[in-house]
């Protein structure tokens, strides 16, 4: 007899084709029809396909499949192409049109000589029996599969192994009845559709879960990780710093021409230090003047000079982190004391004095010419011996030194180098000042002044001048003493700054 699906000769009789393996119909049954959707053969007078599960309607083919192109095909209705049974090339067949009308071939070598065969269903698997194409067989591979999966897992898990054909049993949705109906050798009989054995299926493989799932839970309690003890955390690198002052500098008192020494403690790292002085105007500025030492350093030194008295200082302290400033501190000069000598017992006879036009100078003055002002003499103090002079003697050219703000009350100490001349009639006085050196207590510099004269008019009465001009000046003494001539007066600026006013000449 000829296979109706495939072509091939097979014996009489025969259930399955020994080529495609598709069961043959009885020779007693009816003519065959054809499902329009899947090409399974149909028994006359079925209402649904056996194999897809559509509705026939009546329309089933009264002929089989046509006949496969030789590039193969795929069942109508499937996604992809799958392998001809029985062919020996092993090649994939693609996917083909699903119209009945296109018929497809394919060309298979067999015995060396190649023949034609016709293709007209799909693959099937057999369960208990009942044979199972298309959709519903890779269904059913597919819960197989979970299914030896979920036992796999349990087993390596530690669980008891039930017997493989217990587990089979239940895999193919078979009752406990018709397990033992197979082992007594006895054909068991069909129990449920493929939807009951997928449902069976998915119960066991929810039930293995469950118990894999309890088994973990019992093991976790039983073999509790020993608690590990945390790794010692390497120490985070400290963030830099601001400086922190731990000592301010401090308010220091030296006698004219000493020093002075001011000093500051500060805590951190990699530090730097600015001293710097406060200006008349209020604003700080560093120090630069040479005779200053330890400028950037924790300490400085200041000079003590009458230019300096009620100077402020204060240090800036300095790392990556930032700056911070000391406390102000404040420097007070003295003047210094004369060291004692001893007296004569005969006391001599005064210097003669010399003409009254060798005194006059217009020689610029230094500082070592105004060594005798002490404290004591800007304070009102005057030596012994003196002998005053007439305006007539005063009058002419002299060394002049202004110290602005002597007693510091201003913040504004300065001190003036000039020459100065008086002239006229002791009723009509013309004192005039030539501005020549300027030093800034306050700034720490000087500088050659080149202002213009300075002219003050007044007069002379009782020894004593009085003149106006760019402010007020009063000299209150002149005199003469060990071969020189000296003035002494005060003087009071535009801005209400006190200065104290000396003179000496030749």
């Amino acid at each position: 007899m000829i296979c109706p699906y495939c072509g091939a000769s097979i014996e009489d009789g025969a259930r399955f084709c020994s080529e495609c393996g598709n069961q043959q119909m009885p020779p007693n049954k009816p003519a065959q029809s054809f499902c329009p959707y899947c090409g399974a053969a149909q028994e006359e007078g079925s209402v649904f396909c056996d194999t897809c599960g559509k509705k026939l309607d009546g329309s089933a083919a009264a002929d089989p499949p046509q006949e496969p192109s030789p590039t193969g095909y795929s069942a109508p209705g499937t996604p992809l192409g799958y392998s001809v049974p029985g062919s020996q090339t092993g090649f994939s067949v693609p996917k083909a049109a699903s119209s009945r009308s296109e018929s497809t071939y394919n060309r298979v070598k067999t015995g060396g000589a190649a023949r034609d065969f016709r293709v007209t269903a799909k693959p099937e698997m057999r369960i208990l029996g009942i044979p199972v194409r298309g959709k519903a067989m890779w269904i059913v591979l597919g819960v197989i599969a979970a299914a030896v999966i979920a036992l796999v897992v349990f087993t390596k898990l530690g669980g008891e192994k039930e017997p493989v054909e217990d587990s089979a049993a239940r895999s193919f949705g078979m009752s406990e009845k018709t397990a033992e109906a197979r082992e007594d050798g006895e054909e068991p009989l069909r129990e449920g559709s493929v939807s009951s054995l997928m449902e069976s299926a998915a119960k066991a493989k929810q039930a293995a879960l469950e118990e894999q799932a309890l088994e973990e839970q019992a093991g976790e309690e039983e073999t509790a990780p020993e608690p590990t003890s945390d790794p010692t955390p390497e120490p985070t690198p400290k963030a830099a710093e601001k400086p922190t002052i731990t000592t301010q500098p401090k308010d220091q008192t030296a006698a004219e021409g000493e020093t002075a020494t001011f000093a500051v403690e500060a805590d951190g790292d990699e530090l730097t230090y600015q001293w710097q002085y406060k200006k008349s105007d209020g604003t700080w500025q560093n120090i630069t003047n040479s005779d200053y030492t330890g400028l950037k350093s924790a300490k400085m030194t200041v000079p003590a000079t009458t230019g300096r008295n009620g100077m402020q200082f204060r240090c800036v302290v300095t790392n990556d982190a930032g700056s911070v400033r000391s406390e102000t501190a404040k420097l007070t000069v003295t003047a210094s004391t004369p060291k004692p000598t001893a007296k004569p017992t005969d006391t001599p006879a005064p210097t003669p004095r010399y003409d009254r036009n060798d005194y006059s100078t217009t020689e610029q003055p230094t500082l070592a010419d105004f060594q005798w002002v002490t404290y004591d003499i800007l304070h009102g103090s005057r030596p012994e011996g003196l002998e005053k002079l007439k305006y007539t003697e005063a009058a002419g050219g002299w060394k002049c030194y202004i110290l602005d703000d002597p007693n510091g009350e201003y913040d504004a100490v300065a001190e003036h180098f000039l020459n100065v001349d008086i002239k006229g009639k002791y009723t009509d006085v013309t004192v005039t000042f030539d501005w020549i050196y300027t030093f800034i207590g306050a700034e720490g510099e000087g500088y050659d002044d080149n202002s213009p004269d300075s002219t003050f008019k007044g007069a002379w009465s009782g020894g004593v001048i009085e003149a106006t001009g760019s402010g007020n000046v009063t000299f209150t003494d002149f005199y003469y003493l060990d071969g020189k001539e000296y003035a002494i007066g005060t003087m009071m600026w535009p801005d209400g700054i006190p200065a104290a006013v000396f003179m000496v000449r030749p």
